[in-house]
């Protein structure tokens, strides 16, 4: 198993932090000025920001689990845009006749 003493990571704020960021992605996702395309980028950067105040801990790696953070946001929001596809596609091919 991973040792992550060494990161000093928090779950329950790396968690938080994950949720936040996947709310604001889906805000984002609504401004037209702001092209889908960058919404990952910000995330990221986002998440940098974000663990290191969230957890009051301002090392390398606190920085580094914030970027992971923020990638891990944009993982969750694609792993429930295929989720809701595939239960979708499925949906339909059960109302066909």
């Amino acid at each position: 198993m991973f040792d992550l003493s060494a990161f000093n990571v928090d779950l329950s704020k790396f968690a938080a932090v994950v949720a936040i960021l996947v709310g604001v992605g889906k805000l984002l996702k609504t401004v037209p000025a702001i092209s889908n395309a960058y919404i990952p980028a910000i995330l990221f950067l986002l998440g940098i920001v974000s663990y290191p105040l969230a957890a009051e801990l301002f090392t390398g790696g606190a920085f580094f689990v914030g970027a992971a953070a923020g990638l891990t946001a944009v993982g969750a929001h694609q792993n429930l845009v295929q989720a809701r596809e595939v239960i979708k596609q499925a949906d339909d091919k059960s109302q066909t006749p």
